[in-house]
């Protein structure tokens, strides 16, 4: 899944799309995670030229997936990156181009996408329009309501017209996934079991992909105290991210777990090429893809297992209860699907969306203004309104009167979201 662009037409004149190396609709970039293999474009030739040409396009991204792009070619248009605060509102300019005549100014707020370190979604308003754009996501049923960013001054979800929704696993025979941090617990506990028999024990964890299982190599090291070892090319991607790199190692004999195989690697066999020294081998698959489960299913199966080799179930993107919990809370007018589930098709797709979005969730319940005296969402409410009429159509001035509203007011409170939940 590209989660690079993809945002179109929703917010008037202000196109936010794909860059493909030939075609480009915009002047501002939204990187929602640094996976960026998986990014359509990201280290083309045209497009770190495009950015080192141009002093007014821009990149913008977390923290973390900042820290990441400096390991990669993206350090070379170190200039037009632009990092983002978890959190805090803030304004986006996109100039008057080919494209557009006037300048325009939108809010934009980062969400976090719960995917991998530094992943995010971007919430991008403007005062007629409202867009979502999620990127890769795992967020757990209820916890899509704790945000604030996407919440009204009463309280309610926010009004969102076009919702860009991670896909993956909207397919009923996905309905429901374990939370990740129990994945990890039992991933820690066959882990230890084989390891802890003998030095020459060791064992081989199979990644389906390249990227997002860092949760599962940070619960090791937190748990068991075992770095794992992986590629030069992934130890150096997470240098300066902290908490992922001191979970690391590209040297095989300091390791006992490895996560070094070669992209596209699947099956089992019975040793490891990066150690020379004679071993025993446990190999554990971590997948989604085998865990299928009904609504009526209620046994939760985290593991299974034939002699030597096991699977763990483990996922960074949302179930598909997790993800009708999603929609049903927006409720938003259009939800554009990102991605086709596996064995599925456009089509069924759709047609689920349609059924989502068709199963109205109870009227909100507005918490009365008097209960709120104070907080700063309620104080934003009012301030906007009160400065609405003042808007017209000058972009400028609308920017700079949005500006002051955040500028003015404290930061709202930080949902209490764990990762890997």
């Amino acid at each position: 899944m590209s989660s690079f662009g993809g945002i179109v037409d929703e917010i008037p004149n202000v196109s936010i799309d794909r860059f493909d190396g030939k075609n480009l609709h915009s002047t501002a970039f939204f990187l929602s995670h640094c996976h960026t293999d998986h990014m359509v474009g990201l280290r083309e030739i045209e497009f770190l030229n495009l950015l080192s040409k141009n002093s007014d396009y821009f990149l913008y991204c977390s923290e973390i997936s900042y820290q990441i792009l400096m390991n990669t070619a993206l350090k070379d248009v170190k200039e037009n990156l632009r990092i983002l605060s978890v959190h805090e509102p803030c304004m986006v300019h996109v100039p008057a181009s080919l494209h557009f005549q006037e300048s325009q100014a939108l809010t934009l707020s980062t969400i976090p996408a719960g995917h991998c370190p530094g992943s995010v979604m971007f919430l991008l308003e403007s005062p007629s329009s409202t867009v979502l754009y999620t990127g890769d996501i795992r967020i757990a049923k209820g916890d899509i309501q704790k945000f604030t960013q996407l919440q009204r001054a009463d309280g309610c979800a926010k009004r969102i017209d076009a919702l860009y929704l991670d896909t993956t696993f909207l397919d009923p025979k996905y309905y429901h996934f374990p939370l990740r941090k129990d994945s990890g617990m039992e991933l820690c506990r066959l882990i230890q079991e084989w390891t802890d028999q003998s030095h020459r024990h060791h064992v081989q964890l199979v990644m389906p992909a390249k990227y997002g299982y860092e949760f599962l190599y940070v619960e090791i090291f937190k748990k068991l105290g075992i770095k794992v070892h992986v590629t030069d090319e992934i130890f150096k991607l997470y240098q300066n991210v902290a908490e992922v790199e001191s979970s690391l190692t590209a040297n095989p004999e300091k390791a006992k777990v490895h996560a070094c195989q070669q992209k596209g690697f699947f099956g089992f066999r019975d040793y490891l090429s990066c150690l020379r020294t004679e071993h025993k081998l446990r190999c554990i698959k971590c997948s989604a893809m085998w865990y299928q489960k009904s609504d009526k299913e209620a046994v939760q199966e985290l593991s299974r297992s034939k002699d030597h080799f096991h699977q763990i179930v483990y996922s960074s993107h949302s179930s598909f209860s997790e993800l009708v919990d999603i929609v049903k809370y927006l409720q938003p007018k259009k939800v554009v699907p990102c991605v086709v589930p596996d064995r599925s098709s456009e089509y069924k797709v759709s047609r689920i969306l349609e059924t989502i979005l068709g199963e109205r969730s109870p009227k909100c319940k507005k918490k009365p203004l008097d209960h709120q005296a104070g907080s700063s969402r309620v104080l934003e409410f009012k301030y906007l309104k009160r400065k609405s009429r003042e808007w017209g159509r000058d972009a400028d001035a609308r920017a700079a009167i949005i500006k002051k509203a955040y500028e003015d007011l404290p930061s709202p409170p930080r949902p209490k979201v764990e990762y890997g939940d």
